[in-house]
């Protein structure tokens, strides 16, 4: 499940005796050469069995020969996925043989998958694969993690042998991988470390994504499955009311013979039709859904390069039928059991079932008390996620947004060494400082937003084998704090001369020295190997990897070389106006440079896409909750008001006013409510808890949310009860009087 280095990967794949096939893949992002702009698709560099252990073949032309994976730049040879030869090659068969330009370097497209094959690195569909052994020329900047043990970037996954039990097969290489850390000492700790033996499971995706996936995942379920809950008793209490008034026809079918099992399976049966039509209507919907849901993701930036593709198959079909089914029989059984109670002596005298009563509080009251209180939890968890939002929004970031122009610059494709590098960023704040309208531009290798990057900070004189504190890092130009408006505290910015000097900010110069002197200390830095560096300056706490975090110790030292740059460049006017010519001149330096340029406001906006996004989908769902509550008490107390015409008759023509009824129907409805509320407020404090993580400013048991989502559902209330109640001040005493 981890990832491991290619020397890990080629000892697994010898040595062992229970895979049939091992292989070994890394995804990333490849320049495809087709001009200025330059178009950028996701990769897989894989080994030479890649396709054969995974039994794919192409659909045209031919996969991967194992000599093609053996001697490091080779075999300029490369597969491409039916997608993109439908695009790029029209899809046509002359597509085998031709050269297409990844990375600045050539290939030669030797097949196409079959049509929906999208790789191991989901949920991107990838679009072209090349073999391992072009790993310089596709990531020039890792040139050596091929050979270095302690380079774990490979992900690894294998055929089991026939008749080996996955048991079997993660004993064989736990035992393997003890071996090799005993085979080489100086690239393992000693003794072997457990965290480092080999986890075996079955394949399910990318495994960096899986934790966040899963949490999103068991959030919107547990939201889905409240409303399902809601809808279901709001079915049931529809059975119960249609129920009773089959009263007449069902004891008639008592006295003359039928069974109450017979009964109830035939109202099971009526369930379970009902729950059939309406699990076809909701995968329709769903179907229609998921097309918008896939449209939409395309243009959310975080998002973009995820494969928009969410089949319902045969496994998520079953599951839904499954549930349906289920829940036929669970929410039926109850009305059913209810609905066959009467007694052949009650035919005779035409009567029925009891009537919903709102007095005391039956089987058909619980269920309304239960739709309250399931909606309740869901407009509470709707509103929390809302103040949530509103006081990340409100937050300000410590540095100058307005008038800010971020391009961001992917330089994993570029072939540019240490030198060029240099050069590229010197000449690159030269053209951007000389636009019009510019004030001041600087480089700088993370964001809020966007990469996080942790060293391990310690004073000169710990010992390095120390852990020493876990800190973020950027790497930037002169000119950064200038550019974003970051105060310096005490000391200087960077200049183009400095090397090994750093500016801590406040809160790691109050972790480090606290009440000492700063400027001039010495402190170790500890990424992938430790450097000494100079404190020259102190600057102020502002926010590093989320609007919501506490302030964090943080370090800057000077920028030589990233894998990600973002220019920043604040100007006099709107930013906007200088998208283009920002573009233009990164591309005067480099046409096959891959660049986005967006206000910094914009781009700090989408990065809160999620939580805008989970909290209107909890809206939504928490809306639709609230409407079928409504539906429901709407429902049960309009069938109590014709229950009770008769009664309601006799009150009028002894003289009773209007208001005095619609009173007597909306205080048993607020009755219910009442119920309903506490049951929700006392299951909202136990739920929300569990969002304590999603809440930033705003307490589980925050008062207000509490507050205004129950006025909200006594508002519905009233609404819901108002109607019926309003209704039976029009029945007519005589005709009441003879009502049988």
């Amino acid at each position: 499940e981890e990832p491991f280095s290619y020397p890990e990967y080629l000892d697994y794949r010898d040595q062992n005796a229970v895979f049939s096939g091992l292989l070994a893949y890394y995804p990333l992002r490849a320049i495809l050469g087709r001009g200025n702009p330059a178009e950028v698709i996701p990769s897989e560099i894989v080994s030479g069995n890649y396709f054969s252990v995974l039994g794919v073949s192409a659909s045209l032309g031919r996969t991967f020969l194992p000599q093609e994976d053996t001697v490091p730049g080779a075999h300029p040879v490369a597969v491409i996925s039916h997608t993109l030869w439908n695009r790029y090659f029209h899809s046509a068969p002359q597509a085998i043989g031709q050269i297409v330009k990844l990375n600045r370097h050539t290939y030669t497209v030797i097949g196409v998958t079959p049509e929906g094959f999208k790789g191991l690195s989901s949920p991107y569909a990838i679009d072209v694969w090349v073999p391992l052994a072009m790993h310089s020329e596709m990531m020039p900047m890792s040139q050596n993690s091929m050979g270095q043990r302690q380079a774990r970037w490979l992900s690894i996954m294998g055929r089991l042998r026939p008749g080996v039990s996955l048991a079997h097969a993660r004993a064989a290489m736990t035992v393997l991988d003890q071996q090799l850390q005993h085979t080489y000492p100086e690239d393992y700790p000693a003794p072997p470390d457990p965290k480092l033996t080999m986890k075996l499971a079955r394949p399910r995706g990318f495994y960096f994504l899986r934790s966040s996936a899963a949490v999103a995942t068991a959030f919107l379920m547990s939201v889905a499955g409240f409303v399902l809950l809601i809808a279901c008793s709001n079915v049931a209490n529809l059975l119960l009311a249609r129920g009773m008034a089959r009263g007449h026809e069902i004891a008639v079918r008592r006295a003359v013979g039928a069974s109450r099992t017979r009964l109830v399976r035939q109202l099971l049966t009526e369930s379970l039709l009902l729950s059939l039509l309406g699990t076809a209507a909701g995968l329709l919907v769903a179907i229609w859904t998921i097309r918008m849901f896939s449209k939409f993701l395309a243009y959310i930036p975080a998002a973009a390069a995820i494969s928009a593709d969410f089949p319902l198959d045969s496994r998520v079909l079953f599951l839904t039928l499954l549930l349906g089914g289920l829940t036929a029989l669970i929410f039926g059984s109850l009305p059913a059991v209810q609905s066959s109670r009467p007694g052949p002596l009650l035919a005779s005298k035409g009567l029925g079932v009891a009537t919903i009563r709102l007095r005391g509080v039956n089987l058909a009251g619980w269920l309304v008390v239960a739709q309250i209180a399931l909606s309740l939890v869901l407009v509470i968890t709707a509103g929390l996620l809302l103040r949530s939002l509103q006081k990340i929004e409100d937050v300000q970031p410590g540095f100058q947004t307005q008038h800010q122009l971020m391009l961001s610059m992917d330089m994993t494709m570029q072939q540019y060494s240490r030198a060029d590098y240099q050069r590229f960023s010197q000449r690159l704040l030269g053209l951007l400082r000389a636009l019009p309208g510019v004030q001041s531009a600087s480089l700088v290798d993370s964001l809020l937003g966007g990469y996080d990057f942790q060293a391990s900070v310690f004073k000169e004189n710990q010992a390095v084998a120390k852990d020493g504190l876990n800190v973020g890092i950027s790497r930037i130009r002169p000119h950064y704090f200038e550019t974003l408006r970051i105060p310096l505290l005490a000391g200087r910015d960077f200049n183009e001369r400095d090397t090994a000097v750093a500016i801590v900010n406040e809160a790691l110069a109050h972790r480090l020295w606290p009440g000492e002197e700063v400027i001039g200390r010495r402190i170790g830095v500890r990424q992938e190997d430790v450097t000494v560096f100079e404190v020259v300056g102190i600057a102020k706490d502002v926010k590093y990897r989320s609007l919501s975090e506490e302030p964090t110790s943080f370090i800057y030292v000077p920028l030589h070389h990233s894998d990600m740059i973002y220019a920043l460049v604040r100007t006099s006017g709107n930013p906007q106006a200088l998208v283009r010519a920002g573009e233009n001149q990164i591309h005067a330096l480099d046409e096959n440079m891959v660049v986005k340029a967006v206000p910094l406001d914009e781009h700090l906006r989408s990065s809160l896409w999620l939580s805008r996004m989970s909290t209107g989908v909890t809206g939504v769902f928490a809306f639709l909750g609230i409407l079928l509550a409504a539906i429901g008490l709407f429902g049960v107390v309009s069938y109590s008001v014709v229950c009770r015409t008769r009664e309601m008759g006799i009150r009028m023509a002894l003289g009773a006013e209007k208001f005095d009824v619609i009173k007597l129907v909306v205080r048993q409805a607020l009755g219910l409510a009442f119920l309903g509320t506490v049951l929700g407020i006392g299951a909202a404090l136990a739920v929300v808890r569990l969002l304590q993580g999603l809440l930033y400013g705003v307490s589980p048991a925050d008062g207000l949310t509490y507050v205004s989502a129950t006025a909200v559902l006594a508002v519905v209330t009233l609404v819901a009860s108002f109607i019926p109640g309003r209704r039976a001040t029009k029945v007519d005493p005589i005709v009441a009087l003879r009502y049988e």
